[in-house]
């Protein structure tokens, strides 16, 4: 399918307050990093030009291709700083391109409960949480309620909340626990509002 621009992806171009949007195509380009051609545009509104590079995922990612070996890394459970030395980049560039994937699947995701096909929210649902932390495993326990189509697996919603801390703490956890709530406040269970909310979405979706 020929890649045609939605939109100018210029935020000032006179096109996005009035609606109309008109571009033609203003010759090609190599890519320096694979040589694969790219097709450059010329708004009518504004008068700049723009390529299709420019919605791509991989927009000005000196390493395109870096994201692709991190994504087994990350759902393998390695940690940032591993990832970095195996890929031989910074930990910076990890948690980049971390926040990068992050926002591209989220807005993935909102476009397809948008279209919603083959009856994506019709059918049974199962929910269930499953309990992770931030820092200490018994000093900030969190809970994640996931809600799922039970016949496809598409995840329709995830959340994440607090849970109070553990019983049976040690002294020196006893002042860790103590100090903590100095700076944050008393922990308490987030579980109910959580559930609450993705039964309201999905009443919603549906």
């Amino acid at each position: 399918m020929r890649f045609w621009p939605a939109n100018c992806p210029y935020s000032r171009c006179p096109s996005r307050s009035v609606g109309r949007f008109q571009a033609s195509p203003w010759g090609v380009y190599l890519r320096k990093c694979d040589c694969r051609p790219a097709q450059r545009f010329r708004c009518h509104a504004c008068r700049r030009t723009f390529s299709s590079q420019t919605f791509r995922l991989d927009y000005r990612l000196q390493r395109p291709y870096l994201h692709l070996d991190l994504w087994a890394l990350l759902i393998s459970k390695v940690t940032h700083r591993q990832a970095a030395r195996v890929l031989a980049c910074a930990r910076k560039s990890v948690a980049h391109r971390l926040d990068l994937l992050g926002r591209h699947c989220r807005a993935f995701h909102s476009a397809r409960l948008a279209e919603r096909p083959g009856g994506l929210c019709a059918g049974p649902f199962q929910l269930d949480e499953l309990e992770t932390y931030e820092h200490r495993r018994r000093l900030q326990p969190l809970t994640v309620p996931v809600l799922i189509q039970r016949k496809s697996y598409f995840v329709v919603h995830a959340e994440v909340a607090t849970l109070p801390c553990r019983g049976g703490l040690r002294e020196k956890e006893r002042r860790r626990k103590a100090h903590l709530e100095e700076l944050h406040g008393l922990r308490r269970s987030g579980s109910r509002v959580e559930v609450l909310h993705l039964a309201e979405l999905l009443a919603r979706a549906r």
